[in-house]
């Protein structure tokens, strides 16, 4: 394995490593640092020349190009001890940049560098007062702009590098900042997705994130990426709306919130249907982490708001998962948030209030077909804190769905779990909302469970239109 790279931040005189991967890339390792004053962070990576030993480089975005300012020794197998450098600084306004090695090492190395190039010689450094080109780099991205890495000296910008240049030939959709109105006043902000044929007046079908927002960044699936896939769902027919929540104080963060959440997404659908975007008899939404408990409230107080739903890994605030939580150190606020919510424990006079606010007291109610989404790894008892809701629903007979991802973290990231945790999103809402069964053999047996769980619905919901596939074409 060859040692690593060092870099050099031009800005702020921190110290970069750049360490080799197996695909020739040159990953940036952050170590908790900014790569600029102001800018989000981000793991940049760059495709730079193999110079066949670690160096210093500098980039010079009027030329486009790196260079190499000079190689970073260090110590070889025959030496007594081992040493290496220890930092690299950029001394700014001097044209200076000092390699300092540790004990064993040859002590301070210095590199000059005025307006020319790199030299070992004092006198090419920045003569006072002369301006040393400065480098800012940074990532610029919208909602529909995906991200690229560009590089400023505050004369001519550059883009470095376009992770994604294929992205372009493909119809992603539109994102816009959407703003609304719950019924008490209370502003509400999100992220509605239209698709890339988008047709005013004709009324689409709508999935809800149920999740935090950002109105300035790139999406292709959602804030997170569980169970979310965004870009797809809305080149499949359908709309999108990421749906933040009504501000509120973060005491307050566990008292009413799931309440006040159901009356932003009831705003949403109001605002949408009376604009003739979307058909109301059409509305699935997804809840992630702790915006589940939001869905499960939702579905459980206005069992005919939503045509289908999803529950991903996530926090159910039911009483499986608060005595599951006794003594863990996962979050010792855990508990504490719970009681919050609902006023006391699950138990002796605080029961009643259980029963009649939380999901799976209500169970009887719900009537919207739910996807459980599971993963185990990162927490023991999260197998059973889903288990609950599904047990509870397939025990009075409703429409419920069970997956589970045994390798899954919470933020899905491994290729196989994003795939069977987003496209089955994607196959769920489009059977519910679309009457759609994908004609991928592969799909054949859960389309199969899908069109026993559509009869169910159909029964609970007589009379009510429907758009799911109760028996194979």
């Amino acid at each position: 394995m060859p040692a690593p790279w060092q870099g050099l931040e031009m800005t702020s005189g921190l110290d970069l490593t750049w360490r080799y991967r197996p695909d020739s890339m040159i990953e940036r390792r952050e170590a908790g640092r900014r790569w600029c004053p102001g800018r989000s962070r981000s793991n940049l990576r760059a495709r730079l020349a193999t110079l066949g030993e670690p160096s210093i480089l500098l980039f010079n975005p009027e030329q486009g190009s790196w260079r190499s300012i000079g190689s970073i020794r260090q110590s070889k197998k025959a030496d007594a001890r081992r040493w290496k450098a220890d930092s690299i600084e950029w001394k700014e306004g001097k044209g200076e940049v000092d390699v300092q090695y540790g004990d064993g090492g040859p002590g301070l190395e210095k590199f000059y560098y005025s307006n020319t190039a790199p030299s070992r010689d004092e006198s090419r450094a920045a003569a006072p007062g002369q301006v040393v080109p400065s480098l800012e780099v940074f990532v610029r991205q919208s909602l529909n702009q995906p991200p690229v890495l560009f590089a400023s000296s505050g004369i001519r910008e550059l883009a470095l590098w376009n992770p994604n240049p294929q992205l372009a030939k493909l119809d992603m959709g539109t994102a816009e900042a959407y703003e609304w109105t719950d019924q008490d006043g209370r502003a509400i902000k999100g992220v509605l997705f239209k698709p890339s044929d988008w047709t005013p007046g004709r009324r689409y079908p709508l999935v809800i994130e149920a999740r935090s927002y950002h109105q300035d960044r790139f999406f292709v699936d959602g804030t997170y990426p569980t169970a979310v896939a965004a870009r797809a769902m809305v080149e499949d027919g359908m709309l999108v709306l990421q749906a933040g929540e009504p501000a509120m104080r973060e005491k307050d963060m566990f008292v009413g919130a799931t309440a006040r959440a159901l009356e932003g997404y009831e705003a949403a659908i109001r605002k949408l249907s009376a604009a003739g975007m979307i058909d109301p008899a059409r509305v699935g939404i997804i809840g992630f982490s702790r915006t589940c408990d939001n869905v499960l409230y939702a579905i459980a107080k206005r069992p005919n708001l939503f045509a289908a739903a999803t529950s991903a890994n996530g926090l159910t605030y039911g009483p499986m998962q608060y005595l599951s939580a006794v003594d863990e150190s996962l979050d010792p606020r855990l508990l504490e948030q719970f009681e919050r919510h609902y006023g006391g424990k699950p138990l002796g006079s605080g029961l009643q209030q259980w029963v009649s606010e939380n999901a799976v007291f209500q169970a009887a109610h719900v009537q919207t077909p739910l996807r459980v989404e599971t993963h185990d790894p990162e927490f023991g008892a999260q197998i059973l804190t889903d288990w609950e809701p599904f047990a509870a629903l397939r025990s009075l007979d409703k429409p419920v769905d069970l997956i589970v991802l045994p390798y899954a973290t919470h933020v899905v990231s491994m290729p196989s779990d994003l795939e069977e945790s987003q496209q089955g999103d994607v196959d769920w809402f489009r059977f519910w909302l679309q009457g759609y069964e994908d004609p991928d053999n592969t799909k054949a047996e859960q389309y199969r469970r899908w069109e026993r769980l559509c009869h169910v619905e159909k029964a609970l919901r007589p009379g009510e239109p429907s758009s799911c596939v109760e028996t194979k074409k």
